[in-house]
């Protein structure tokens, strides 16, 4: 039993880590995009290249729309590496430590924010 309590903590640690990580990226990523030029705009393809599965046709619809790439990448259900879907997953293994037992889940926070600003359409950064 202790044995899948430190499995399920390692798991939920990796998923806020990964979380964090792709929030720390997708905002640098922002400005960079703010502080292009009116002449050269900014390109959210490689992004989605290395972080989704999006076939090559999807990326090319959406790789110069800002706010689309970044509701993908953070709010979208069918994106498997969408900052909503790990952080549902840490919740899953937090769930499971039955740490919402003794304390208030620390994962509701975040996954609501994340949910109630898809569903009012605003910018999360």
């Amino acid at each position: 039993m202790l044995s899948r309590i430190a499995e399920s903590m390692f798991w939920m640690n990796r998923y806020v880590e990964r979380a964090e990580g792709m929030m720390r990226m997708l905002k640098i990523n922002y400005v960079t995009s703010l502080d292009g030029s009116e002449n050269e705009s900014y390109n959210w393809a490689p992004v989605l290249k290395l972080f989704t599965a999006l076939a090559p046709e999807k990326i090319e619809l959406i790789k110069d729309n800002t706010q689309a790439a970044l509701l993908y990448m953070i709010t979208d259900k069918t994106n498997s590496n969408s900052v909503r879907s790990i952080i549902t997953k840490a919740r899953e293994n937090a769930r499971g430590n039955d740490i919402s037992y003794d304390l208030e889940n620390p994962f509701d926070i975040p996954y609501w924010k994340i949910c109630y600003y898809r569903y009012r359409g605003m910018d999360i950064i």
